[in-house]
């Protein structure tokens, strides 16, 4: 499908809202967003004229790319939907080498059940697009049928499938080097909300 019209606006403190429209006639309203001060990625939160909701995070193109890029120690945060168990959950950690192979990380689940991510390649094309394969020690393979990279190369979306019909998204966030910052890695659970 395509997006056909609509208008967004963004506020001074560069909060977004507004519609968009699609050519299978959806009007999607989006509630309430943000944008970065560096002016490149948006969140939002939206609902549309079916009935549905949905969240995303849009990335503004530019920049020069190349699957190096990908080099370090990702934290993922990710939604998923399975057919069976529903709407899930997954946090952790992505470890990817210059060349795009994915080396090592590990995941958490709701049930806080633990799992590892054991292998696959990904690339990274000039315009920043992800794609690519991780495998899972579950022996889940999970497909990214596209993904972008922001300008500064720390942050990652993607969309993506697996070999047992599930289908999800997330958002990757580069591990700052010798900071300190997030030095125990992984996910970070509080027992009450």
């Amino acid at each position: 499908g395509s997006y056909t019209g609509g208008i967004l606006s963004l506020s001074n403190a560069g909060i977004l809202t507004g519609i968009v429209t699609t050519s299978g006639g959806t009007t999607l309203t989006v509630v309430d967003g943000k944008m970065d001060s560096s002016k490149t990625i948006l969140t939002e939160a939206d609902t549309d004229s079916v009935d549905e909701f949905g969240t995303g995070t849009l990335i503004k193109s530019g920049g020069s790319f190349n699957t190096s890029d990908l080099e370090g120690t990702w934290y993922v945060s990710s939604i998923g939907v399975d057919p069976v168990i529903g709407t899930y959950w997954i946090c952790g950690t992505l470890e990817i080498d210059s060349s795009g192979n994915v080396t090592g990380g590990t995941y958490t689940r709701p049930d806080l059940s633990t799992g590892s991510y054991t292998g696959g390649i990904l690339s990274l094309s000039n315009a920043g697009i992800l794609t690519g394969t991780v495998t899972t020690s579950t022996g889940t393979t999970l497909t990214i049928v596209d993904g972008k990279m922001d300008s500064s190369k720390t942050i990652l979306t993607e969309a993506d499938t697996d070999s047992v019909d599930k289908f999800g998204t997330g958002t990757l966030i580069k591990s700052e080097v010798n900071t300190g910052d997030f030095s125990e890695g992984g996910c970070f659970i509080s027992s009450t909300i």
